[in-house]
């Protein structure tokens, strides 16, 4: 008898090296309903066999299909022996359709919104101008808004050393409440109030430049009609 992959050589269903097989064996051999084996194997047995016992359970659901199919999509998977879930997944996953080069779904073209062009901070009105430039002024970080340093404190007008240590204590802590209240919370108060005409002018320059339009709504009466009619149906 000639050789045939899809039998495999003998009783034993051993295959060439370069053949489909099921688990190292072809795929006859590991049919699940071969009835020849099963009826070898019935043979001196009391209990009912209804599968072939040579079968490789991970492997039967690849018997739905014929040897030919499953052969050819192992075979352009780089699949040569069937013998583990994840390769059984892949060639019913080709067979079914997942092989096959997909299309990508085309996506909605999604046009980029018009560029808006940030205004020069020249064009701000005069009241925003004047907080910015009020906030500039109040910066912590220029000389004359500085928080005076502790050691000052312990010096004289003419630079000399302050002999009272008390003295210098209650001066120091003197010029720290003075800074806060005449530097520090004047710069919180422009801070916020700068934010403030910023946020808002920014708002009304781009509600301005609004380049959406809002959804078109449908005829009211035609909705009232149509539901009206729906409606007078259940009754």
């Amino acid at each position: 008898m000639s050789y045939n992959p899809k039998y495999g050589r003998g009783r034993s269903g051993r295959v060439g090296k370069d053949d489909f097989s099921i688990d190292g064996r072809s795929w006859n051999y590991r049919d699940p309903k071969n009835q020849q084996a099963i009826d070898s194997q019935q043979e001196g047995r009391r209990h009912t066999v209804t599968i072939n016992q040579n079968s490789y359970k991970i492997a039967n659901p690849l018997y739905d299909y014929d040897f030919g199919t499953v052969r050819d999509a192992a075979k352009a998977l780089g699949i040569g022996n069937v013998d583990e879930k994840k390769e059984v997944r892949k060639i019913l996953k080709y067979i079914q359709g997942g092989g096959k080069q997909e299309k990508e779904d085309k996506k909605p073209e999604v046009k980029p919104p018009p560029k808006v062009e940030t205004r020069p901070n020249t064009e701000r009105p005069e009241p925003v101008q004047e907080a910015q430039q009020e906030f500039e002024e109040t910066r912590l970080d220029r000389p004359e808004n500085l928080m005076p340093r502790l050691e000052d404190a312990y010096t004289t007008d003419e630079g000399e050393p302050e002999p009272d240590a008390n003295m210098g204590a209650i001066r120091g802590g003197d010029d720290l409440n003075e800074w806060y209240a005449t530097k520090f919370v004047p710069h919180l108060e422009a801070d916020a109030n700068a934010t403030f005409h910023e946020i808002g002018d920014d708002s009304r320059y781009f509600i301005d430049k609004f380049v959406f339009e809002p959804p078109k709504l449908g005829s009211v009466k035609d909705i009232f009609d149509r539901y009206k009619d729906e409606i007078e149906e259940l009754d």
